[in-house]
């Protein structure tokens, strides 16, 4: 007589075993879900930069376009063709992740709260002044106009001071290369929509119109 209750058994087993498996893995979820918060919490306590990073405002720009941002305290930041950035502001820093491509920065300077680019394997801190970062793979180049910035290189020990009219770039070598005078007419020559370029191969320039363009050059000889 038993033996039939099978029939009404068997169907209300299986929704208690799914009911089982599903609740496994509710529990599995959730207990992934708070180590993942937690080891996150972790990261953030060690690396708060990355923090800001999250919380930054992105800009770019796509081929061939302009963008000028205005900041909360006056500073201006231009950003030419194919680029972005992001920037975090608080009571205590102001820092810009220049993530691809040029930008030219005109900083309103406050002493309480320093202003740094970071770029490639370092970054740049004003010192009040206008200048221009420019990233190509890992090389960073840094043109000064006026005032002075300090470029900390990721492996030198102390930072480079560039004044206005000079320049330097870093990341091929791991350090930041010695100053040198700056051909700011040609650095520069992007903000008034014009390319200008010197003691370039053809290659060179045509590497460098595509930045401009959505069109790419192939340059089979590269004499002359």
């Amino acid at each position: 007589d038993l033996a039939a209750l099978s029939r009404v058994a068997q169907p209300q087993l299986r929704q208690a075993q799914r009911f089982y498996a599903r609740s496994r893995a509710k529990r599995r979820w959730r207990a992934a879900g708070l180590a993942a918060a937690a080891m996150l919490a972790g990261i953030l306590a060690l690396n708060p930069a990355i923090w800001h990073w999250l919380n930054a405002e992105p800009y770019q720009t796509a081929k061939g376009m302009r963008r000028t941002v205005l900041l909360s305290d006056g500073t201006s930041i231009e950003l030419n063709t194919d680029s972005a950035l992001r920037v975090f502001y608080s009571g205590q820093r102001r820092t810009v992740w220049l993530e691809r491509g040029e930008a030219w920065f005109n900083v309103f300077h406050d002493s309480d709260r320093p202003f740094e680019v970071v770029a490639g394997d370092g970054r740049i801190r004003d010192i009040g002044t206008q200048f221009n970062v420019r990233l190509d793979l890992d090389r960073v180049s840094v043109a000064v106009r006026d005032g002075e910035v300090a470029v900390f290189a990721k492996s030198q020990s102390a930072p480079l001071h560039v004044n206005a009219g000079q320049q330097t770039r870093y990341g091929e070598a791991g350090g930041a290369e010695p100053v040198q005078t700056s051909d700011l007419m040609a650095i520069s020559a992007w903000r008034n929509r014009i390319l200008l370029v010197k003691n370039r191969t053809f290659a060179e320039v045509a590497e460098e119109l595509e930045r401009y363009h959505l069109v790419r050059d192939d340059v089979e000889d590269d004499a002359g």
